[in-house]
């Protein structure tokens, strides 16, 4: 448990952190989501929607134990998840031809830093079909 200095000090640096206050830094953190589409929501992706709705169906069917929305879930993970794979087969083209070109070791920094990003996506849609294979 923390205590009351930890908890005040925690405030403190909260008030630090409140992201980028102009409108040149707003503008930049708005447009970061839309890097490389992974932060996208499938909802606005028609072929993406129907594809996951098929899947959902067809998840249902086969795991009699998970309900409609728990297979829907799942079916959307999925999808996140094969995006995500290949945004990370492009990323690492691009680290590899970066790797072989000696002149591009500052892009080279930048393409391994986009592969950590990817990671954290990926993490996260493992973890969102996980948790709708468990009924959570």
């Amino acid at each position: 448990m923390a205590s009351d200095r930890q908890i005040a000090a925690n405030r403190r640096n909260a008030l630090k952190s409140t992201g980028p206050r102009g409108a040149g830094g707003k503008a930049r953190a708005a447009g970061n989501s839309k890097k490389h589409g992974l932060a996208s929501n499938l909802g606005r992706d028609a072929i993406a929607f129907a594809a996951a709705d098929r899947l959902a169906d067809a998840i249902f069917q086969v795991h009699g134990g998970l309900s409609r929305a728990a297979a829907r879930r799942v079916a959307v993970a999925a999808i996140e998840l094969k995006g995500i794979q290949k945004v990370r087969a492009a990323a690492m083209e691009a680290v590899m031809f970066a790797k072989k070109s000696s002149t591009l070791s500052e892009r080279f920094e930048g393409l391994l830093l986009n592969l950590k990003t990817i990671d954290r996506y990926e993490v996260r849609a493992i973890s969102k079909k996980k948790r709708a294979l468990r009924g959570t």
